[in-house]
């Protein structure tokens, strides 16, 4: 399973020049003596700490987040996010157009593969649009909080197993809010699973909030858009949570809280974090190239092992502040005893023949499975060889209105996505046809540190100033 700390390897220059090894211990960057004393060396050292020090704090946030999204129990995140005037980057580092970008080129490549796939591409397409429609709020200040919930896809409601990173006993839905503070400025992005992705629930919240979602089963491109108080934007999520449980409890009776019972307030974010013999492990495998597979199956099987001995056990758990640079850790863990943990709680769970899903993946008893295809086809939607022309995912909808283009068209698809706006997704247009932004989006991210890349927008800002005087 690896020691606490992982000694990492990188190489200078492979066929020259000694390495340089960099430990990575508990969010700790150890450098081992220099191999060269000249200026090159140094700046090539430098670059090096800022890289390892940035895919470090990316994968611990990777860590923390998909094992919480793998834990069955609700989970509500509030994550501060950085404006630079135009994209948006998140707590780690990385680009918010960039990540739906590439979530948009996966989604095509496996559509490639098996038309019936197309939802996906527009569910990703409409996820690059609202990163573009939030930029544009921070830019324009016409409304300080942009509210959207992304409900389970209604072609795999009948499914009987887990695939693609879909839970198909849980079915949830996601409400998510992108907030700008009007006393403060700071930007969140706040996220709250809801259970069972309920449809009469889900016109509740929105309701909650003076919205009407127009019929169709896809939520995620009617965006709407609000000006509030900072003690409004804090109140957001419990708002939606009491709406969608009351909502609940009007049509089944009994006590919800997210759309779960029996009522459990445990937050599985809040629960990961203080995991950290899990979450170090799994930094250290993901650095390394050595995190694989079954290895995620048993650290599935052993964090829903641990949440549900909290829960007989009523342990509190309280969060911490920060899950990073946190001086308060647990004391030092054996890792061999947590092998072991990890091997046995894996192995109970393929006995019971567990799955688990997250993040797109599903970490299967038999192994994974990154495709939904399999669902689909179980679902009535046939299988690769059938026709190329299924861009609509399954599902016609006869002159109605696109979600993404607002034009009432011929056809849309299962997602209420016309074929136009599938196949040129209107973000990306809006990109391509500005030729400054078409330019942005071939620059590769060169940022070594957060300080850096601070220091980078604010040259960038001033020098975009002096050409205005």
């Amino acid at each position: 399973m690896g020691a606490n700390a992982e000694a990492i390897n990188f190489y200078l220059e492979p066929t020259t020049q000694p390495y340089l090894e960099l430990v990575v211990d508990n969010d700790t960057l150890i450098e081992s003596p220099a191999t060269a004393e000249d200026e090159f060396a140094q700046r090539r050292s430098a670059q090096f700490k800022g890289r390892v020090a940035i895919e470090g704090l990316q994968a611990e946030y990777d860590a923390v987040t998909e094992l919480a999204e793998l834990t069955d129990g609700q989970m509500r995140t509030e994550l501060e996010l950085t404006f630079d005037g135009d994209d948006i980057y998140g707590p780690d580092g990385r680009s918010a157009t960039e990540t739906a970008q590439k979530g948009l080129k996966a989604a095509r490549e496996q559509a490639k593969k098996n038309p019936n796939l197309w939802f996906e591409v527009g569910r990703r397409s409409l996820e690059l649009e609202e990163i573009h429609e939030a930029v544009d709020m921070l830019k324009t200040g016409k409304a300080n909080t942009m509210i959207l919930t992304t409900n389970f896809p209604s072609v795999l409601r009948d499914a009987k197993e887990d695939v693609g990173g879909y839970n198909v006993t849980r079915q949830q839905a996601l409400r998510r809010a992108i907030t700008a503070n009007p006393d403060t400025g700071k930007i969140l992005l706040i996220s709250q699973t809801l259970d069972g992705s309920n449809d009469k629930a889900l016109d509740a919240v929105d309701a909650e909030f003076g919205f009407q979602a127009e019929p169709g089963e896809e939520r995620l491109g009617q965006r709407h858009f609000q000006l509030l108080s900072a003690e409004e934007q804090a109140a957001i999520m419990d708002r939606s949570v009491a709406a969608y449980d009351r909502a609940m409890s009007a049509q089944f009776g009994d006590e919800w809280y997210a759309g779960r019972r029996p009522v459990d307030y445990r937050n599985t974010y809040d629960f990961v974090r203080q995991q950290h013999d899990l979450i170090d492990t799994y930094k250290s495998l993901k650095l390394s190239g050595k995190l694989t597979d079954d290895i995620m199956y048993d650290m599935a099987a052993t964090i829903n092992a641990r949440f549900k001995e909290n829960q007989d056990s009523k342990t509190e758990t309280a969060p911490r502040a920060d899950i990073l640079h946190t001086t308060v850790r647990q004391p030092a863990y054996d890792a061999e005893m947590l092998s072991q943990e990890m091997r046995m709680e894996g192995n109970i769970a393929r006995s019971q023949g567990k799955s688990f899903s997250a993040c797109g993946s599903t970490f299967k008893a038999e192994g994974v499975d990154e495709s939904i295809e399999t669902l689909l086809k179980s679902a009535g939607f046939g299988s690769r060889a059938e026709s190329e022309s299924s861009w609509h995912g399954g599902k016609i909808h006869k002159n109605s209105k696109c979600v993404s283009c607002k034009k009432v068209k011929n056809e849309v698809g299962a997602c209420h996505i016309c074929k136009d706006c599938v196949d040129h997704p209107k973000g990306m247009q809006d990109r391509i046809s500005d030729p400054k932004k078409a330019k942005m989006n071939e620059q590769s991210a060169q940022i070594l540190s957060f300080e850096d890349g601070r220091k980078a927008r604010e040259e960038k800002q001033a020098k975009a100033k002096e050409k205005t005087l």
